[in-house]
């Protein structure tokens, strides 16, 4: 409406202009009578054609308004129903994944268990490198993707070190597939006692939210531990959270992620394939 109304305004000094410019062409002050009776014919021809244009102008404004309204609804709508296919799209592959997590926790993850107490009498252990597959699967639709950094020669993804007295667990992390963005994660500290149950050693978050990973950078997250944690030569590191694939943070990604740590001896063991949600309702975390 405001740009109707400026619109108008500005026709109508047009027009006025184009009147006075000759306004001795179309007005004859010695005719005797009322002031519209001292305009000549050609003067109302061109009223009449300035007013046709003024009309015209506002009606093109009024077309081109209503054009752009109909191009607006429908990207909104297509925008929307691309959202909602998105959604449906990452709820299902995040659904397939956990049916898949759940199917190693109960047949793989027990074999495994039941192999290492078989060769504990020969200090030997199998270590779980399904669940380094199992737990990066790269789903094309879901991306982005926040992983732990990759096992490299010499490199870990989480270490050990300290602080001006503090000791700093740190934990490095990178995204694939493009940005994650209001990244939340939050760290727990685990001890299993027995029959699937586990003690909380300690707790803190890693980030709050307003936390972002450019694609293939390496950053390093980090909590304060105490020094009793240092007794423990095997803790499960379990990480939760969500993050998601855009900036306004519409579409919300869950991230669950485990692994193995010796603090004593400042070791990165192997990655851990748990039943997230399993977990999460024993230790009553959201």
């Amino acid at each position: 409406m405001d740009n109707y109304f400026s619109n108008f305004i500005v026709n109508i000094l047009l027009m006025v202009f184009a009147i006075l410019s000759v306004i001795e062409l179309i007005y004859d002050n010695s005719i005797k009578g009322s002031f519209f009776k001292k305009i000549k014919s050609r003067g109302w021809l061109l009223v009449i054609i300035a007013l046709l244009s003024v009309v015209f102008n506002l009606y093109k404004d009024w077309r081109a308004d209503i054009k752009q309204a109909m191009a607006d609804n429908a990207k909104m709508k297509s925008d929307s129903l691309l959202r909602t296919k998105q959604i449906e799209i990452l709820l299902l592959q995040n659904s397939t994944k956990e049916t898949i997590i759940k199917k190693v926790d109960s047949s793989y993850v027990k074999s495994i268990r039941a192999s290492n107490d078989a060769l504990a009498k020969y200090n030997l252990k199998i270590t779980d490198s399904l669940h380094s597959v199992v737990s990066k699967l790269k789903l094309d639709a879901a991306k982005p993707q926040i992983l732990l950094a990759p096992l490299e020669k010499g490199k870990r993804p989480a270490f050990l070190t300290k602080d001006n007295d503090q000791n700093r667990f740190n934990i490095q992390f990178i995204s694939k597939g493009g940005t994650s963005y209001n990244i939340s994660l939050h760290c727990y500290l685990l001890k299993e006692i027995a029959n699937d149950n586990y003690i909380i050693l300690g707790s803190s978050p890693l980030t709050t939210g307003d936390s972002f990973l450019t694609e293939d950078v390496t950053r390093t997250k980090y909590l304060e531990i105490t020094p009793n944690i240092f007794a423990y030569t095997e803790v499960i590191v379990f990480i939760t959270g969500y993050f998601s694939k855009d900036y306004e943070g519409s579409i919300r990604i869950p991230y669950n992620e485990a692994f193995k740590f010796n603090f004593k001896e400042n070791i990165y063991l192997f990655g851990w394939a748990m039943n997230y949600e399993k977990l999460k309702k024993k230790l009553s975390i959201e």
